[in-house]
């Protein structure tokens, strides 16, 4: 199950790595990196390459959220849902501050785009 959530967390981090003024979101996904990689095992895995461009972060930031949130459902760890809840808490920050950095809504609606239901 982290192991499903790095490939996110990884595109993610990539697309924010180079984003003026981003530097501190790309060494907290960094972190959040590292830690589900060790946690799933040491796994290792292919970082793409950074793009440095606002809206593929954005893109990328959210689809990260989602990942987040669709996994909490099917994990049975407490402790792990608890890292989940805490890495999806700061993916929904640094969503918002890049929002505003694009000139956005830093929260354009209640569920951050996130309508699917369980089993959806």
């Amino acid at each position: 199950m982290l192991a499903d959530l790095l490939g996110p967390e990884l595109r993610a981090g990539a697309a924010v790595a180079g984003v003026a003024g981003a530097g501190l979101v790309a060494r907290q996904d960094e972190l959040h990196a590292r830690r589900l990689a060790r946690l799933a095992g040491g796994l290792r895995a292919d970082r793409p390459a950074a793009s440095g461009d606002l809206r593929t972060a954005l893109a990328r930031k959210q689809q990260a959220v989602f990942a987040y949130v669709d996994a909490l459902p099917r994990l049975a760890d407490p402790d792990l849902r608890v890292l989940v809840m805490q890495i999806a808490a700061s993916e929904a920050e640094q969503l918002a501050a890049l929002r505003l950095e694009a000139g956005e809504e830093p929260v354009p609606d209640a569920f951050a785009g996130y309508t699917a239901g369980p089993g959806a």
